[in-house]
Order: structure tokens, then C-alpha cells, then sequence
């Protein structure tokens, strides 16, 4: 079995689901000495361990999908489900590179819910009209096995799998990061993540996409590669001959609104911002996450 890389590390981009990953990852393109994957949300290193009979190919496949030369100093894998998946995808990352690195990027627990119950309403993905009655399915363990895409409540607690990552890489190879600092304070913000691999931040301008990732092909690609394991197999082919239907759902569905909010989601929610507060040392102001639904 052959070795891990030692002349690049590993960059891990995870994050909650709508938390702006895919912006940074196309910004991150245009840093010297980075290797991006060529496209976003991989998900090669989620799933199942790798074993030692075939971790060389599977190494061999991962690899693939970077344009590495000479000058590749770092890989970056930007793939949120990493987040929900960390064990996993921590354990077959040491087997890519000896030195493996983390951004984790985090939202206030309900903004991130309510946006990811209306990006997927509006593109047909979503099946209840009511933010509420989803989550209580997810708390309810009617959408266990869904793609957490779709698990609007247990997607939003993150302390389990960030204390996976601080484990597992230690605290000094982790930067979390707050999604309203991405927006509001995007250089400082990413310096932040070239000073904890050792490389100089690109002087290209950030840009925040919007809701529907029209300006990323970072963001088409995630969108057509992930349809198929978002919903239960009966609703899949008709998200894929979607755009009469996507187009219906978006024009049809209600967005949610937070002062609609019933008080026991409401609660839910407040108790997973003060579990982040506590454990992580992160809080969030819900006015500042507004602003960039993404």
C-alpha cells in the first residue's frame, strides 16, 4: 500500500449546508500553489472506510480529479457533506496526505435551516409546503436516511462532527469560521484560512454567488450531481426532467418566514445556538446572517 502525499497537504472546505462553501471554493481557485477539485462536492472520501486492499486505487481515483503540477502546494476539497459524514472522511483524508487541514464554516442553526427549506422548495427538491412540518419530521425520524440536504433540523447541529474535526486534526489545523464573516468581512476572513495552510491569499476580489449559483459552475455541477440523492427514489426522476416542475414549485411555494415560526421549532433552534455558544465558543446574531441567502 503506498503512502500518503508528504510534499502537498489537505484542505477540507466543510460547513452547514447553505453556508456559502461554494463561493469560497471558487475563490480559492485563484490562489497560487492550490489545487482545487475540479468540481465541487466530490464526496469521495464520505460513505465508507477504505480499506487497505483497495485504498490505492481509491487514492489513485481521488487524486484525479485535481489538476496537480509542480507548484501544488495544498488540495482543496470543498464538500459540506463532510460535515455530517466526519469519522468517515476524516479517516480516508489521512490516507490521502500526512498533513490534512479544516475550514469549517458555521450559520446562526435557524437562518441556515430556513434558507436550506427555501432554496429547496424553490427548485422542486423540497416536498412539504411548510417549514415546520419538515422539521418535525426530521425530529420526528420520518426523514432518517434522506440526504441532509433535507433534515432541516439535525443539519443545524453542528457541535458533534466540529468536535470530530478538533479531535481528530487538532485544534491548531481547524479555523471555524462564522458564514456573516464570510459576507461582511470576506479578506480578513480568508486570510484566516492562508494562514493556517501557509499560503498567500489571492488579491482577486470575493465573490458571494447568489441563492441560485447562476455566476458558479462550481454550483451547477453540485446541483445536477447531487438531485439523485436528495429525495426518496419515487420523486427523483421528476426533479431530473425538472424544469417545468422546478419552475411550478418556485412560483407555487411560500417561502418561510421567521415570525411564523412555531414557538417549540423556535425553541429547538435557540437551544442548538446556545450548544454552538457553549461548546464552540461561537455565537451568531440572526440579523447579520441575513443578507446572503447562500
Amino acid at each position: 500500500m503506498g503512502k500518503p502525499l508528504t510534499r502537498a497537504s489537505l484542505l477540507l472546505g466543510v460547513g452547514g449546508i447553505r453556508c456559502a462553501t461554494t463561493s469560497i471554493a471558487a475563490h480559492l481557485e485563484t490562489w497560487d500553489g492550490m489545487a482545487c477539485s475540479r468540481n465541487k462536492e466530490l464526496g469521495l472520501l464520505q460513505g465508507e472506510d477504505w480499506s487497505p486492499t483497495d485504498v490505492e486505487d481509491r487514492r489513485s481515483d481521488y487524486l484525479s480529479h485535481f489538476p496537480l503540477n509542480g507548484s501544488t502546494r495544498t488540495l482543496f476539497d470543498a464538500t459540506t457533506s463532510a460535515l455530517y459524514d466526519s469519522t468517515v472522511t476524516l479517516g480516508n483524508a489521512r490516507k490521502i496526505a500526512e498533513q490534512v487541514y479544516a475550514f469549517v464554516v458555521l450559520r446562526h442553526p435557524l437562518d441556515r435551516a430556513l434558507s436550506a427549506f427555501n432554496y429547496f422548495s424553490k427548485s422542486g427538491r423540497e416536498p412539504l409546503d411548510s417549514f415546520a412540518c419538515a422539521v418535525r419530521e426530521d425530529l420526528s425520524g420520518k426523514r432518517a436516511g434522506w440526504h441532509p440536504s433535507l433534515r432541516y433540523a439535525s443539519a443545524s447541529d453542528y457541535v458533534p462532527s466540529v468536535n470530530t474535526f478538533v479531535e481528530v486534526l487538532g485544534s491548531e489545523n481547524v479555523e471555524i469560521i462564522r458564514f456573516a464573516n464570510v459576507i461582511s468581512q470576506p479578506q480578513p476572513t480568508l486570510t484566516r484560512v492562508a494562514n493556517l495552510i501557509g499560503l498567500e491569499p489571492s488579491s482577486v476580489a470575493f465573490q458571494h454567488y447568489n441563492s441560485s449559483h447562476t455566476a458558479s459552475p462550481l454550483g451547477q455541477h453540485k446541483l445536477v450531481k447531487s438531485v439523485s440523492s436528495l429525495l426518496p427514489r419515487r420523486s427523483v426522476e421528476a426533479v431530473k426532467s425538472g424544469v417545468a416542475l422546478v419552475t411550478a414549485r418556485s412560483k407555487e411555494q411560500h417561502a418561510a418566514d421567521p415570525s411564523e415560526i412555531p414557538a417549540d421549532i423556535a425553541h429547538y433552534f435557540s437551544e442548538l445556538e446556545d450548544r454552538v455558544k457553549s461548546e464552540l465558543g461561537i455565537g451568531f446574531a440572526l440579523d447579520e446572517e441575513r443578507g446572503g441567502d447562500t
